[in-house]
């Protein structure tokens, strides 16, 4: 179940229209040991989504990594990873900005963390392959 990637780069970039997006069921999915992309920062996303009127759900799952759901996605910390998960940006006339600097933000900038930790999660996966089976049958009246 790969994720859709205009449900969680919102919540680490604020896009200009963020907002608008299709008037759908968005779900998203996380483990709350992701230190990738951290739950914080999609938990706010979709908070602003639901505040918006949007059918927006985040479901938690605890102890999972990023890429939790991905079969093959090797176990650990990847020491030489960098992620931008301490980085606050913004579109602002088709740039990403930095929100603390104001200039254009770049993989140099000071705020990119390192490390990173992913893993498959038989458990966490199944759990969330259920979650979307129940909620498609529920849907689209499926037996």
């Amino acid at each position: 179940m790969p994720h859709t990637f205009r449900s969680i780069l919102p919540a680490i970039l604020k896009f200009v229209d963020e907002l608008d997006v299709a008037d759908a069921p968005i779900r998203e999915f996380h483990g709350t040991a992701d230190d990738t992309t951290l739950a914080a920062t999609c938990r706010d996303y979709v908070t602003r989504l639901k505040d918006a009127g949007k059918d927006a759900v985040m479901i938690e799952y605890r102890g999972p990594y990023h890429g939790f759901d991905i079969p093959d996605a090797r176990p650990g910390l990847n020491k030489s990873a960098q992620t931008p998960r301490n980085c606050q940006r913004r579109e602002e006339n088709g740039k990403i900005v930095n929100v603390s600097t104001g200039k254009p933000f770049t993989y140099a900038d000071a705020c990119m963390a390192p490390g990173e930790t992913s893993g498959y999660d038989k458990a966490a996966t199944e759990a969330a392959q259920a979650t979307v089976k129940k909620f498609l049958t529920e849907v689209f009246h499926l037996n």
